[in-house]
């Protein structure tokens, strides 16, 4: 679906890097990252991976994490998507300590920050996503919807 849009010169987010969700949701993770080696200016966010909904696979998140894909992925997270670390853990992704440790944060965004951190995102994860979306001068939305292209 992004395809075209790519093709003309459209920067774009894909959502959840094109993992699925649960088991109901395909999973394109693997197309995904095809698709960013053709298309500079494809992107995927890493909004689901501490949501209780996501399909975590720990290869997928292994290869989000090295180069040349780890410079493609910015953080987005909304507030609606409940964040846990436990599949994390259960998984052998962070330790026990850095599970109970972001489960005592009370703001959902910190702690989907700290597991992230904790799962090995680099800082510049996390100021990446500014430089993505235009600035619109003139016109300020508070609580528009996700962007996920532009």
């Amino acid at each position: 679906m992004l395809t075209r849009a790519l093709e003309i010169g459209v920067t774009c987010i894909a959502a959840h890097c094109g993992t699925g969700t649960m088991l109901i949701d395909p999973d394109y993770f693997d197309v995904f990252v095809e698709m960013t080696r053709r298309f500079p200016r494809l992107y995927g966010d890493n909004s689901a991976l501490a949501s209780v909904t996501c399909r975590l696979r720990p290869s997928a998140l292994r290869r989000m994490l090295e180069p040349p894909l780890a410079g493609r992925i910015p953080p987005w997270q909304r507030r609606a998507d409940p964040v846990t670390g436990a599949m994390m853990w259960a998984l052998g992704l962070i330790s026990r300590r850095e599970w109970r440790a972001t489960a005592r944060l009370s703001n959902p965004i910190e702690r989907d920050a700290q597991l992230k951190r904790a799962l090995g995102f680099s800082e510049e994860t996390f100021t990446r996503l500014a430089g993505l979306l235009r600035q619109r001068v003139g016109r300020v939305a508070l609580n528009a919807p996700a962007v996920t292209c532009r």
